[in-house]
């Protein structure tokens, strides 16, 4: 489990307006901003008193009442329908994603029946055997009545034992004072958190290639955390090394201390599924900040894995054994900060399986937007670093049947910079359905916006090149216009537009703006938030290409550098508002648009239950 697993959904989200780079250098911004107070951004239980805990939990139950559980793909146009996410309820982490007998398993944590996080979570799990189109598979893990994992199956990890079997290790938990918590651990090994903490080992039934049924061992497999630590959470194992030939097997677990901020342990057997010895940390953390963001006072959902490198040109032999190391932190400060920063380095493991994140290059972000948390990864049969990622929601929870939903596959790779590449996986293309949108080569003036014709579905993806010309301070697309709440056809409408701003080397989407659907245009106002950050542009010429995924409320960037940026824009519109086209805006000067090609997205899901009404099954899947 993680971090944002004890996270409540917001009930308010509040922003910081980021500085631009032109305010940080005392220059004109191109967009005026205004700034506006942080609001509260999530609470953790276990650091709230008794009252607070009654009254969220009794406004939760109000929203779950209030909700009309099941039936969201009729009346919610923001739930996107080409991302993993349950029928219903909440979902958090990815866990122990695994190819196995020609097929992806994707296991997450999932709480049924209602959308907001709670104990007793489990591992849901879905299947696909082409990253296309996927399939609901029977619930992996539950908790046991009574068990150490009582109170919650949290998140781990999925590999193949020795002998080939299917292997889940994860965190078993129960809850401090609950009736069936049982007995207490070792003083010397009790962390005294609310949430006791264990490694669990689940194997998969001999002759089970669909991976549907599971057993538990009876013992766990790391029974609690090291004797004598101050340590701040114990929980989230990864395999970084197989065993067999002379090498044990390694394991890591998110961890930290109050005095460190985040660590990683490391743990070595001579099998996976028992017998751990602790064998110290990885890596110790920092508590300094990167920028406005918190390194945590622990680290969860860690991952650490090779990486190869994205291009074989010179200096590609020297990068052959850089490994990454990715967490999720967990702040200090919830209240005055942003909850889902993930941050990774990459550098080499020395022969006594250390990794000095002070020697490492980093700490970088992971993601240029405001919703991935607790990101994992495995390898596939091509040797691939796939990156699985949990997309939070922006808005309140409870009061709609379903929460959360895995990103899109990302493709890890080594930058010569020593920053990670990300890609979206090339087999998520082969949603495209129908004649595609294609533009020639296309000049955009501020006065002379380009509508994009023939897309108009709330799922799609656009691919584009774009090239500034003189003047051009930003440029980008306009994202499917609505109008707002109780307008009326005609009226003044609201857009989400993603710019790539040359001015400032940024990458955001800005969101809501003013819009006029008869000229195109927008305007920035002081409700307007900017969700970004800085990416490499060489030049205020410098060209970019851009990967553009939108489903529903979620949207998705990739840029050719290999920076990603994913968010929420939530329309809130019904179905006859939909029918809005994209379009290409420029300012303060114009935009060469190359190689424009736009198509509407199909659904992943391949029973019938899972689609929208009135969608038919693939024929391809």
């Amino acid at each position: 489990m993680l971090q944002s697993s004890l996270i409540r959904t917001p009930s308010i989200v509040g922003h910081r307006a980021l500085p631009t780079r032109a305010q940080l250098l005392g220059h004109r911004s191109v967009f005026k901003v205004a700034p506006r107070p942080v609001r509260s951004v999530s609470k953790i239980w276990a650091d709230m008193t008794s009252p607070e805990v009654a009254e969220l939990k009794a406004e939760q139950q109000t929203d779950v009442q209030r909700a009309s559980l099941g039936d969201s793909w009729k009346s919610d146009p923001d739930k996107p329908w080409y991302h993993i996410m349950p029928r219903q309820g909440w979902l958090n982490d990815p866990n122990g994603p695994i190819f196995y007998k020609g097929q992806c398993h994707v296991f997450y944590q999932h709480v049924q029946g209602g959308s907001a996080w709670d104990w007793k979570i489990v591992w849901a799990h879905a299947s696909s055997s082409d990253l296309v189109h996927w399939r609901h598979e029977p619930m992996a893990l539950q908790p046991t009545p009574g068990g150490l994992d009582g109170q919650g199956c949290w998140s781990g990890n999925t590999m193949l034992d020795e002998n080939g079997v299917p292997t889940i290790l994860y965190t078993m938990v129960r809850q401090r004072g609950h009736p069936e918590c049982g007995a207490l651990p070792p003083q010397i090994v009790d962390l005294g958190l609310e949430m006791i903490e264990a490694q669990g080992c689940a194997q998969a039934r001999t002759g089970d290639d669909n991976l549907v049924e599971w057993t538990k061992r009876d013992e766990p497999a790391i029974a609690h955390a090291p004797e004598g630590k101050p340590l701040t959470g114990f929980r989230d194992p990864f395999i970084i090394q197989r065993g067999g030939q002379g090498k044990p097997w390694r394991l890591i677990i998110g961890s930290g201390t109050k005095e460190h901020g985040g660590t990683i342990l490391l743990y070595e057997s001579d099998v996976p599924t028992h017998g751990w010895q602790f064998k110290g940390e990885l890596t110790i953390g920092k508590t300094r900040p990167i920028g406005s963001h918190d390194l945590g006072v622990m680290w969860e959902c860690p991952f650490f894995v090779p990486v190869h490198p994205l291009t074989a040109g010179p200096g590609a032999a020297s990068q052959q054994d850089t490994y990454v190391l990715c967490v999720s932190p967990y702040p200090h400060h919830l209240k005055d900060r942003p909850t889902n920063t993930c941050i990774y380095w990459t550098g080499s493991m020395d022969a006594d399986a250390r990794f000095s994140v002070e020697q490492a290059s980093g700490p970088h972000l992971l993601d240029l937007g405001d919703i991935v948390y607790a990101p994992t990864v495995c390898q596939d049969p091509a040797g691939r670093q796939i990156m699985w990622t949990w997309l939070q929601e922006l808005r309140k929870g409870g009061a709609f049947d379903y929460a959360g939903c895995i990103g899109i596959p990302r493709i890890l790779t080594l930058r010569p910079d020593g920053r990670l590449h990300q890609a979206p996986a090339e087999e998520v293309l082969a949603l495209r359905e129908g004649t595609p949108t294609t533009l020639p080569d296309v000049h955009v003036t501020p006065d002379k916006p380009q509508r994009i014709s023939g897309v108009h579905a709330p799922s799609a993806h656009l691919q584009l090149t774009l090239e500034p010309g003189p003047g051009c301070s930003a440029a980008g697309v306009v994202l499917r216009p609505w109008l707002m709440p109780g307008s009326e056809a005609g009226s003044q409408s609201t857009a989400a537009v993603l710019l790539v701003n040359w001015a400032e080397s940024r990458l955001e989407v800005v969101y809501p703006t003013d819009f006029d659907p008869a000229s195109l245009a927008f305007t920035i106002s002081d409700s307007t938030r900017r969700t970004g950050g800085a990416i490499d542009l060489n030049s205020k010429s410098s060209s970019i290409q851009l990967s553009i995924f939108v489903d529903h409320s979620v949207v998705e960037v990739f840029t050719d550098a290999g920076d990603v940026l994913a968010t929420r824009v939530y329309r809130g519109a019904d179905r006859a508002q939909q029918e809005s086209a994209f379009s290409i805006v420029a300012q303060g000067g114009s935009v060469n648009v190359k190689e424009l090609r736009a198509s509407k997205m199909g659904t992943i899901w391949q029973q019938k239950q899972d689609l929208p009404e009135g969608t038919a099954i693939p024929t391809n899947a």
